[in-house]
């Protein structure tokens, strides 16, 4: 059985690859290898072969498979124990630990443990193996002088993953079923339930700090387990959460969250989130190497990792892999990263030393994205614009940062950004002090700006009266009225020279939009790159403007690069190919690129 994490889906983003042939390796491995495990003291890797039944034994120094060792049946889980040199593997499919002599790479025992045994901790400082039994709902511990199973300890439901901190004797179990996390007194084998979110799924510890860290599947969450304490701490991270690793020297946490293709920074010692990396596809695994402060995230779709800097989130470079890369393990002593690839049968050998050298490449530009909180109607087109923005900046390696409201818009908060997105926020509700700095960023033209939609509802409404400036900006227009049950229609493109206009056709389709109507046409006080063809309107309707009706547009007599976009009312517009390329074009135009 294969974890149902391996979720392929189709890639409709390009990952671009720096120049890391010259970084990396590809060395053969067996069937299907899904984990992998380092030996710091002898700079061996262990690769677990669920599908091929054994373990690729890879000698980092030379990069050479130094042995083949058959084990049990499925494996899944292993872990290394640096002060024995054993290797420990635990079988799915038979309900086995194999227990392998790393000094000559044979198996030396087979050890019985419970039903579906998915996971394996050791403690070095007591020598004594955990091993989490999934369907058992249990975990049996293995004395490693004797190699034989000494205890066996009932945990919550379907434990499927587990940590040891050799400092405290503690082990910890994560139980998918039962909405907790099993603490084990390693003196007693005495198990305490500590209760986290819904569906445990990954476990990280950090030994310096004595904190847990455990990704709760369907919470959305990380629960903070802070030991010393005994404090619980739950930190909202994206949907489907399902990696976790940690930066014991920086005390930073590092999650992945499958659904929403992010990494979520969490300072351990506040539980204070310090930043979201978007990334470009869907992550798979996460690798963090302490020594250098660099984070290697695994996606599945790409087949490739992407380095990035653990303390700023810079891009670092992007490591072509395998097909499916599903494990990382670090040698830090070593300076190598060892990739297992579920699908295509080997492991991607990465130079840890050089990455480490190799300097963050900055973000082309930053870009500040405001809309209204809880925006009602609206809020379906600012959620599906946030996704396009975060996949789209990913992708081009540029930052977007979001407000909902002005209260932090200042001369000093402008000059970060080369790009002001109004997502659907409207022409009022500025504060005195936010309204200026945004005057001075686009008359002096400090950076670009886009406007969607609520951008241009000018007049008078919520008690707010109409706003000078902004009718001048927009062409001194005033609403008038919209179409209430929305419509099809025809978008025309004026002027197809112009940048924005750069993959669109001469007229393109949206499906639907509540398409406003203006006191006037803003020509000539604007440039008009498109208008809607009123007669296209399906269903008919009698709210016209009842000739010129512009709907993007921008305004020459204003230093900033500035162009408005009518639509902007529901998700939908993100189907359109055409209303994605307009927007894309926005931005990088906006932005200067």
């Amino acid at each position: 059985m294969i974890p149902r994490k391996v979720r392929i889906a189709a890639a409709w983003a390009v990952c671009l690859l720096s120049q890391s042939q010259t970084l990396s390796r590809q060395v053969a491995a067996g069937v299907q290898p899904m984990a992998v495990a380092v030996n710091e003291a002898t700079n061996k890797a262990y690769v677990v072969n669920r599908g091929g039944n054994s373990v690729t034994v890879i000698d980092g120094r030379t990069g050479a498979v130094a042995a083949t060792v058959r084990t049990g049946t499925g494996p899944e889980g292993i872990a290394v124990n640096p002060a024995t040199n054993r290797i420990y593997v635990a079988n799915a499919g038979d309900g086995s630990v194999t227990v392998i002599d790393g000094a000559i790479d044979a198996v030396v025992m087979t050890v019985r443990a419970g039903a579906y045994p998915q996971a394996v901790a050791v403690n070095p400082t007591t020598n004594r193996v955990y091993v989490a039994n999934n369907y058992g709902h249990n975990v049996t511990v293995i004395d490693g002088a004797t190699n034989t199973a000494v205890a066996t300890v009932r945990v919550g439901q379907g434990p499927r993953a587990i940590v040891a901190n050799p400092a405290t004797n503690k082990v910890y179990t994560a139980n998918y079923g039962s909405k907790d996390v099993t603490e084990i007194d390693g003196a007693g084998n005495q198990p305490v339930s500590l209760p986290v979110g819904k569906h445990p799924w990954a476990l990280a510890l950090d030994p310096r700090s004595n904190r847990v860290y455990c990704v709760n599947e369907d919470a959305a969450s990380v629960s903070i387990l802070d030991r010393s304490s005994g404090a619980t701490r739950e930190v909202r991270v994206g949907e489907i959460p399902f990696a976790v690793g940690v930066n014991p020297r920086s005390g930073a946490a590092y999650v992945l969250s499958y659904a929403e293709d992010a990494m979520t920074v969490i300072d351990g010692a506040s539980g204070r989130l310090k930043r979201t990396v978007h990334l470009a596809a869907h992550p798979s695994a996460i690798g963090v190497d302490a020594s250098s402060n660099r984070v290697y995230i695994a996606s599945q779709t790409t087949g490739s990792v992407l380095v990035v800097n653990g303390e700023s989130g810079d891009r670092v470079s992007t490591i072509r892999a395998g097909s499916i890369p599903y494990a990382i393990a670090i040698d830090e002593s070593g300076g190598r990263v060892f990739v297992a690839n579920l699908q295509s049968d080997d492991v991607t050998l990465i130079d840890g030393r050089a990455i480490a050298a190799m300097r963050p490449v900055p973000p082309l530009f930053r870009v500040v994205a405001m809309a209204e909180s809880g925006g009602g109607g609206h809020q379906t087109f600012v959620d599906a614009a946030h996704r396009f923005l975060d996949r789209l900046a990913a992708e081009n390696n540029f930052v977007v940062d979001y407000v909902s409201g002005t209260d932090r818009i200042n001369e000093t908060f402008l000059s970060q950004y080369q790009l002001f997105i109004q997502l659907n926020y409207p022409p009022y509700r500025w504060s005195p002090a936010a309204k200026q700095a945004f005057v001075d960023y686009i008359t002096k033209g400090k950076g670009g700006w886009v406007g969607f939609h609520h951008a241009a509802l000018l007049g008078e409404f919520d008690g707010y009266p109409m706003d000078p400036w902004f009718s001048q900006f927009l062409g001194e227009i005033r609403f008038t009225g919209y179409l209430p049950a929305f419509a099809k229609a025809t978008v025309r493109i004026e002027n197809r020279s112009h940048p924005l206009a750069k993959g669109l056709p001469s007229s393109f389709t949206i499906d639907r939009e509540e398409w406003y109507t203006w006191s006037k046409s803003p020509r000539p006080e604007v440039d008009v790159l498109a208008t809607v063809d009123e007669s296209s309107y399906v269903p008919e309707t009698r709210t016209k403007m009842g000739g010129d009706h512009p709907v993007i547009w921008s305004n020459p007599h204003y230093a900033a690069r500035n162009v408005y976009i009518f639509m902007g009312h529901d998700e939908g517009l993100f189907m359109s190919p055409e209303f994605r390329q307009l927007f894309r074009n926005a931005v990088f135009w906006g932005a200067g690129r």
